[in-house]
């Protein structure tokens, strides 16, 4: 993650592109990243940072998404996560099952 001027821009590492970058102003990159947190009852749900919405303009959010930027869709899959032995939010482990 790169803190820099203007929208977000999520694209592939030129030296590595198995990585993922992803730049933007601090603004935009929190709003970004506040679609990675899901609630207890959204199991199975996933979320589309790219898609924010401008409720007064009713339309999408001006200055945003650098248009090149990579698509992601971020899914919440319990199951994936207690067999890495991952946690919730809280830092509670999953029971393994």
């Amino acid at each position: 993650m790169i803190k820099s001027d203007g929208p977000i821009l999520l694209r592939f590492d030129d030296d590595d592109p198995k990585t993922l970058v992803l730049s933007g102003s601090s603004e935009n990159l929190a709003l970004y990243i506040s679609y990675f947190r899901f609630g207890c009852d959204e199991e199975g749900n996933h979320h589309h940072p790219e898609y924010v919405w401008d409720a007064e303009r009713m339309q999408p959010k001006q200055g945003y998404l650098t248009p090149s930027t990579l698509s992601l869709i971020i899914e919440v899959d319990a199951e994936y996560v207690r067999g890495l032995g991952g946690t919730l939010n809280g830092g509670e482990a999953l029971d393994r099952a």
